[in-house]
């Protein structure tokens, strides 16, 4: 069985951050959805923090409740695990540095991110991959380039005009100058 399960507490989910840590959310969208195990190891590590949580599966609709007009999600292409020789290939094409941050990652921690996530459409072509450290793709996620760039330019915004934030605001001036 491939049973999955969110963790609550009343009106509260559990979720995971991309460095792995456990926060909780009123937005069930947000929640991480777990396998059984991964659930119970969850509930031992922060067993403060998540004090009262449950585990309650979860069901996914089929694909009969998208109808036709999702038929893109059966199209969609497999990830699939690549060859030494293509990991070579993507991570020289950025000379070893992330696509999206520009640092440099050793070839045993960079990861394979696709430019045209498969979500929306993207293949396993050499074409569409690029050498990423593992912060920069855990925050990507399923974006597109544009749409993460854009993503994080409202954030840095946002987090700019807040009272306390004063040095986003002189880093993005300084920034703006050496544009």
């Amino acid at each position: 069985m491939n049973e999955k399960y969110i963790l609550s507490k009343d009106d509260k989910y559990a979720c995971l951050t991309f460095t792995n840590r456990v926060t909780k959310t009123e937005l069930l969208e947000e929640a991480t959805v777990f396998s059984e195990q991964e659930a119970r190891n969850i509930l031992r590590r922060a067993n403060r923090k998540l004090e009262g949580f449950i585990m309650v599966q979860v069901e996914f609709p089929s694909a009969e409740f998208y109808g036709n007009e999702n038929e893109d999600v059966e199209m969609m292409v497999e990830r699939k695990v690549f060859s030494m020789e293509m990991r070579n290939n993507v991570y020289e094409k950025t000379k070893g540095r992330c696509a999206l941050c520009g640092k440099f990652v050793r070839f045993d921690l960079f990861t394979i991110d696709h430019i045209i996530p498969l979500a929306k459409g993207g293949t396993n072509d050499i074409e569409n991959l690029q050498c990423t450290c593992k912060h920069c793709n855990a925050m990507k996620q399923d974006f597109s380039e544009k749409e993460f760039l854009d993503k994080m330019i409202k954030i840095l915004a946002y987090q700019s005009k807040k009272k306390e934030n004063k040095t986003y605001r002189k880093k993005i001036k300084k920034l703006y100058k050496l544009l």
